[in-house]
């Protein structure tokens, strides 16, 4: 798997009152609640793509759900359904640029977010006999969150936590819910803790009380470590390695970000290293963005990357519609192997082996060799749709490799390779210039990437990959490049209009690693014109 997901803990039972007398007061055990219609709005805000309506939501000012969970909270998602009047109305004006969503929603800038996502809910619960308006929102707070809590059991306890200022009203809104099942709930300082009983849910409270999570060190270094708050945050604890099921799965993740976790020189189990991780769901700048930020002890001596591919995609023409730039420090392919070694049971020399034979190459050498300190792979925005789809000359598609290393050991590569994969010499052609390599099809798109394009300096580059010119990794698109480059592709291919309505407000998307020490972040920005 990759970093810690994005989204709630994995769900428990169904969280309800027990048998038998209300939960806050330890009066027993009542039939548990099936409260989809109230702890839904927590697992919806996680799934962003399936719930679009979090996006109107921005994080304030006042208590937030990780004051109401323990410092031993292990896992843990925060959302607020409290829009700011201004913002709202600029989430609404972005959404509405999209036909779907619009139609999706039918919100407007007044309406409560929360009574629209009861209403959806509620038409699949057991909750039929809930009014929004006199059971729900005299009670409900604007914030929410979902937790998976270490109490010393062999598996973390999972529980919902949610904002309230009236206990008696919350107590019975919950009781009209109750459906079998054994779980509970507990009433502290102006939240509900709903678990898998209300003696669980008691014991969550109690905890708190010696140490909450917001006050946790670990807990506001990972969150600051992603940046300005937004509508949803997600943080993974150090102690939440043990229960990962597949660490090197997760080690690949983060190497995604900028660093290798695996040392080829040590066995140790990635979870003994793992720091911490945090993400961050936001509007800014005009565009909506994910931030996350994660670590791995020992990780910044094990960097796949040199930090450059900022500078090379930086360089590219203005008019380039697709970008996915990456730096490389050296020994990168060693890694790159050890690590698969690890997830395929062969060894790296094993693998090295079938590698060469299956490419002639001189591996590691001649890899590193090709790619050299920097690579941008690019395609400009004036292509021919046909072009694409294989049904002209390749020699006229505009794309190609722009590599900064040595020129003649990169073209005693490409001598290798042009044999076995293109002897009519049609798609590998190169020219260089000083350090600079370019290779691909087209002689005249080749001169263009030797020149200093000046593709960093354009306003939508900018806005998508703001201010890291150290980027370990990088990938850029320009959705408006030649007048709309990808509403031409859809309409060449005969996409239907309801998909090219939803495409034609995308303005530009960026997604971008770097690396500090061992914290490695990632971000995810999309802007629409």
């Amino acid at each position: 798997m990759g970093p810690p997901p994005m989204g709630p803990p994995p769900a428990g039972p169904a969280y309800g009152p027990p048998p038998g007398g209300g939960a806050g007061g330890g009066r027993g055990r009542r039939r548990g609640a099936t409260i989809a219609v109230i702890a839904g709005s927590v697992a919806g805000v996680a799934l962003i793509g399936g719930g679009a309506w979090a996006a109107m939501a921005f994080l304030s000012t006042g208590a937030q759900p990780a004051e109401a969970l323990p410092a031993g909270t292990i896992g843990y998602v925060g959302v607020d359904l409290d829009p700011n009047g201004g913002q709202k109305i600029a989430a609404l004006e972005t959404l509405k640029k999209f036909p779907g969503l619009d139609e999706q929603l039918d919100l407007g800038a007044d309406d409560d977010i929360r009574k629209w996502l009861f209403e959806k809910i509620q038409a699949d619960s057991s909750c039929e006999g809930l009014d929004y308006d006199q059971d729900i929102e005299p009670w409900l707070g604007h914030r929410a969150g979902a937790a998976a809590v270490d109490l010393g059991g062999e598996e973390p306890a999972t529980a919902i936590v949610l904002q309230t200022d009236d206990e008696e009203a919350t107590e019975a809104a919950l009781t009209t819910c109750a459906a079998d099942g054994d779980s509970g709930w507990a009433f502290s300082d102006g939240w509900v803790v709903l678990a898998d009983s209300t003696e669980v849910a008691e014991e969550i409270v109690a905890a708190t009380a010696d140490g909450d999570l917001a006050s946790d060190s670990d807990f506001q270094h990972w969150t600051g470590e992603a940046g300005d708050p937004g509508i949803a945050t997600v943080y993974a604890a150090p102690a939440a390695s043990k229960y990962f099921e597949d660490l090197g799965g997760m080690g690949q993740g983060l190497g995604l970000l900028g660093e290798s976790p695996v040392s080829d020189e040590s066995t140790a189990d990635p979870a003994d290293s793992f720091q911490g991780f945090a993400g961050t769901l936001r509007f800014a700048d005009g565009g909506v963005e994910i931030e996350v930020a994660s670590g791995l002890e020992g990780a910044a001596e094990e960097s796949l990357s040199s930090g450059r591919a900022g500078d090379m995609v930086a360089t590219l023409p203005e008019s380039t519609s697709v970008a996915l730039g990456v730096g490389l420090a050296d020994g990168w392919v060693d890694q790159v192997l050890d690590s698969l070694a690890e997830s395929t049971g062969m060894s790296a020399d094993e693998l090295l082996t079938q590698a060469e034979a299956a490419t002639g190459l001189d591996l590691p050498d001649d890899a590193e060799a090709l790619l050299g300190e920097s690579a941008a792979l690019a395609l400009d925005g004036d292509i021919d749709p046909e072009a694409l789809s294989g049904a002209t000359d390749p020699s006229a598609l505009p794309i190609g490799l722009k590599v900064e290393g040595d020129p003649a050991e990169i073209e005693g590569v490409l001598d290798k390779v042009r044999p076995q994969i293109d002897p009519t010499g049609s798609v590998l052609g190169s020219s260089g210039e000083g350090d600079v390599v370019a290779i691909g099809p087209d002689p005249d798109y080749l001169a263009m990437l030797l020149e200093d394009g000046g593709l960093g300096d354009t306003d939508a580059y900018r806005d998508v990959i703001p201010d890291q010119g150290d980027a370990t990794g990088l990938l850029y698109v320009n959705f408006d490049a030649a007048d709309g480059w990808l509403t031409d592709v859809l309409e060449s291919g005969g996409a239907p209009a309801e998909v090219i309505a939803n495409v034609e407000p995308l303005d530009a998307l960026g997604a971008s690693s770097w690396a500090d020490g061992d914290v490695t972040h990632g971000l995810l920005r999309l802007t629409t014109d």
